[in-house]
């Protein structure tokens, strides 16, 4: 498996830095300092104008970035067989990244505060409930069947989940949520976030529900584990009068084909458009030419040219058949040659 913040292809970090992958914390940070005074552009002039000194500088910084954080040198070490695949180094790995996302989320709280804030102020993105983790359903108890209006729906879903709410929120700026997807970026490596089923699986089934309101209007969407999601979207507006239904990710792969189908329709749509709206310009584009290169006393004439030959052509096309000679009947006659 593969994860974001390890870059694959690059030099093997415990080498890079001259250490054993048994060094401890201490011996990673001494080591580095040392490599501080020698490449730094700062410490040493000679750096700054050697691209491949300072190209080293940044692959040692990556790598003590990454074998300083207890969590990051936990997976390095799984993907790059410094440590055993086994269920027990899976739960060890899962309780780290579960330990880091909840000091992040005590660490973040004074700044969704003050994010929240802002966002009240002046009617914006509110993120009023967020559920990532297996969300299938095991009711399907709607809003509308609780006793009060002011009552939250509870939910029961058939795996582990976390409230992610408070994370959501802290990923809000100016009013705009954008969470990226893609087959190497799981939503459990956002700040906060982490795998609720204690098991690093690329293949567990997991989603995101984000409910908010904008504009004092409430919104809802669930996404899948490696799905973009971007909010405000109409097409996530709850309509009026309608209640909010929570997760519903049982016809996720429909729905998501149906929307992938649309969204093929509409870039062919555009993609004709494109070719319909370049045609014109040429057609367009060529008329002018052929104008420009003419005289300028010549420009009506030549349209007239043009005019004379088309109705010419149509002229000849309608006297292109002979006329059929025509016969007057004299009746008298007829009736004489009857006789």
């Amino acid at each position: 498996m593969a994860f974001p913040m390890i870059p694959e292809g690059e030099d093997d970090y415990y080498r890079l830095l001259g250490i054993n992958p048994k060094s401890s914390q201490d011996e990673i940070k001494a080591v580095y300092r040392r490599i501080v005074m020698e490449l730094h552009p700062d410490r040493n002039p000679q750096s700054a104008t050697d691209p491949e000194r300072l190209s080293l500088f940044s692959k040692c910084s990556a790598a003590y970035a990454v074998l300083t954080d207890p969590t990051n040198r936990a997976l390095y070490d799984l993907v790059s067989g410094y440590s055993k695949n086994t269920p027990q180094e899976l739960a060890r790995i899962a309780a780290l990244k579960k330990s880091d996302a909840l000091r992040k989320l005590e660490l973040m709280q004074a700044t969704v505060q003050t994010k929240l804030s802002e966002e009240l102020h002046k009617g914006g993105l509110i993120i009023e409930k967020a559920l990532y983790g297996d969300l299938r359903r095991v009711n399907y108890r709607s809003y509308d069947e609780e006793d009060e209006e002011d009552v939250e729906p509870t939910f029961e879903f058939a795996g582990a989940f976390i409230d992610v709410t408070v994370q959501v929120q802290f990923l809000v700026e100016e009013s705009k949520l954008i969470i990226h997807g893609g087959s190497n970026t799981p939503k459990s490596f956002y700040p906060g976030f982490y795998d609720p089923s204690d098991q690093l699986d690329d293949t567990a089934e997991n989603f995101l529900y984000v409910r908010y309101r904008f504009r004092d209007r409430v919104h809802e969407v669930t996404v899948g584990e490696h799905d973009n999601l971007h909010a405000p979207l109409r097409a996530h507006v709850v309509p009026v009068g309608a209640n909010w239904v929570g997760p519903v990710v049982e016809d996720y792969q429909e729905r998501r084909k149906t929307i992938l189908g649309v969204r093929r329709q509409k870039k062919r749509s555009q993609q004709a458009a494109w070719v319909l709206a370049i045609g014109s310009v040429l057609v367009f584009g060529f008329l002018f030419v052929k104008v420009k290169s003419k005289p300028h006393g010549s420009v009506l004439n030549w349209l007239r040219s043009i005019f004379h030959a088309s109705s010419s052509s149509s002229s000849i096309n309608s006297t292109s058949q002979p006329a059929l000679p025509s016969t007057q009947i004299n009746p008298e006659s007829t009736l004489a040659n009857a006789n």
